[in-house]
């Protein structure tokens, strides 16, 4: 990574693949240029997590760094609440390369997508962002990059498989490609971007200009072949990425006290550690929450984290939880974000960054 070589880093969750990536990058960033560095994250909670480890990094340093993400409106998520958000940010992360700041940036890819689509059509605003963005970039980081770039879906299938994949005809996966999500677009658009100063410069020196090196660092514990291919052919790039992975032998392994062989997954061969343990529980879909309740009862953990389907009522089963007994919280609202019975929220991200710390 400190050799500008693009990148992917695949490794166990816990082995240190945030530091390993940002401390390279952060330490050849010059002060007052901004824009310098782009860490993508798929979720706003991981985007202030990781702003929250950018920040420490940098503490006593002459860099800065903007968070970027949605979510700090309090009062709905309605689209006019969200064009103001978008507005605002905008706004601010202009202010901020105006005093030459800003050198790294951390962002959601749907907030930056909105952010490039600020007065689109017109001088200025977001197209003049993405100009600045491809002037002045020197890496991209994807962090858990098998989320900010999930397979294609094949119209009619309720996920993907290689089955559908297969038999789908050429049309159906151009179809499903060009369907991507906001990291995709946002990638095409910085890449296009970058072709068009490239010919500027070109036409302005009289000597043949090299094209702008910018660095892609991806990162994940999830990391295949298909993956990696589509990651190679999104990004244009002309060698192959180098793959980077942790050697990690489980605990339990080593001790020679382990029953279970972990198998290695992926392109790094990353194994789970067989000190973990998997269990189950049966239980009708009305009595989950009390299912729950009394696994936390039985296994005392120290703290947990909960993950229900995207189409669950979280703070229904945060209500029926409590109710069981257990101190349970939303994770956004434990994090800082602001809810709609918050008289208080914040509405900057250096309010809800300087919370979280």
């Amino acid at each position: 990574i400190a050799k500008h070589k693009n990148t992917i880093v695949h490794a166990a969750t816990g082995s240190g693949k945030t530091l390993a990536v940002l401390v390279p990058l952060l330490s050849r960033l010059e002060p007052r240029q901004p824009l310098q560095l782009l860490v993508l994250v798929p979720s706003r909670e991981l985007a202030l997590q990781m702003a929250a480890q950018i920040d420490a990094l940098l503490h006593g340093s002459p860099l800065s760094m903007t968070l970027i993400l949605s979510g700090l409106n309090a009062s709905g998520p309605g689209r006019q609440q969200r064009h103001q958000q978008l507005l605002q940010q905008h706004r601010d992360l202009e202010r901020e390369v105006s005093r030459q700041r800003a050198e790294v940036v951390v962002a959601t890819p749907r907030t930056l997508l909105g952010m490039l689509n600020v007065g689109e059509g017109t001088p200025g605003g977001g197209a003049l962002l993405l100009l600045q963005l491809a002037s002045n970039l020197d890496a991209i980081v994807l962090d858990e990059v098998d989320q900010l770039l999930p397979r294609p879906r094949i119209q009619g299938t309720d996920f993907f498989t290689k089955v559908d994949w297969k038999g789908a005809d050429r049309a159906r996966r151009t179809q499903a490609r060009r369907k991507a999500g906001p990291t995709a677009q946002v990638l095409r658009r910085i890449i296009r971007a970058l072709d068009l100063v490239h010919m500027n410069r070109s036409k302005k020196s009289t000597h043949a200009a090299t094209r702008t090196r910018l660095q892609f660092v991806a990162a994940s514990a999830t990391v295949g072949k298909a993956l990696h291919r589509h990651l190679q052919q999104l990004l244009q790039l002309p060698s192959e990425l180098e793959l980077i992975t942790a050697a990690h032998e489980p605990e339990s392994a080593c001790n020679g006290h382990s029953r279970h062989r972990s198998h290695k997954r992926g392109r790094g061969g990353v194994c789970m550690p067989n000190t973990l343990r998997h269990l189950w529980v049966e239980t009708a879909e009305e009595t989950k929450p009390l299912g729950v309740a009394l696994s936390l009862c039985e296994l005392q953990p120290r703290s947990a984290l909960l993950v229900v389907p995207d189409d669950a009522l979280l703070n229904d089963w945060v209500q029926r939880l409590c109710k069981a007994g257990v101190q349970a919280c939303a994770l956004h609202e434990s994090m800082g974000f602001p809810v709609r019975t918050d008289a208080m929220a914040v509405h900057t991200t250096s309010d809800l960054l300087r919370q979280f710390h």
